[in-house]
């Protein structure tokens, strides 16, 4: 008999359905917020020359000259060449501006290789190369950027702007 009452409560228990699965915690259940990915801005510029020229990094609108950027030193007295930096922030204006190249100083060279290297948050660079020239192509208009969505459109002209002692003022 109790082989029969073990066999009866065995087959009962086999016919069972399996106990559910714990709900899960709360902790589990809750996701974390999605964070949009912060979108691609320009970060800065940096423009490196060769040749014994006074340049300087501008940041201009299409109504006028809006700020320079910051040399590393001195640019007459480089002896070969210089570095000026440009950092995106409020200074330099909402939408589209234009990012140029001036030769102020006179310096001994004749020409005057540079560079401007324009860099993305996303770590990326688009560089622009020109060359200026002390009697023809004093002032380089590099490119059209607008920092706050990451475009560069190089616009790549040349102009010849008198010092202001061929001018006979003291402004620019």
């Amino acid at each position: 008999m109790r082989r029969a009452v073990g066999l009866l409560l065995f087959l009962a228990a086999c016919g069972r359905e399996p106990a559910a699965a714990p709900p899960p915690s709360s902790e589990a259940s809750v996701s974390a917020p999605s964070v949009p990915p912060e979108p691609t801005r320009l970060l800065s510029a940096e423009l490196e020359w060769r040749g014994e020229a006074d340049l300087d990094l501008e940041v201009w609108s299409d109504s006028g000259y809006i700020r320079e950027a910051v040399s590393d030193s001195d640019d007459v007295k480089t002896g070969g060449g210089g570095k000026e930096r440009l950092r995106f922030d409020g200074d330099v204006g909402a939408g589209d501006v234009l990012l140029g190249v001036g030769w102020y100083g006179d310096g001994r060279a004749e020409t005057a290789a540079a560079r401007l290297t324009v860099v993305r948050s996303d770590s990326t660079a688009q560089v622009l190369s020109g060359e200026l020239d002390r009697e023809n192509a004093r002032f380089w208009m590099a490119a059209r950027v607008r920092p706050d969505r990451a475009e560069i459109t190089p616009v790549d002209q040349y102009y010849y702007r008198r010092t202001s002692a061929e001018r006979g003022t003291a402004s620019r």
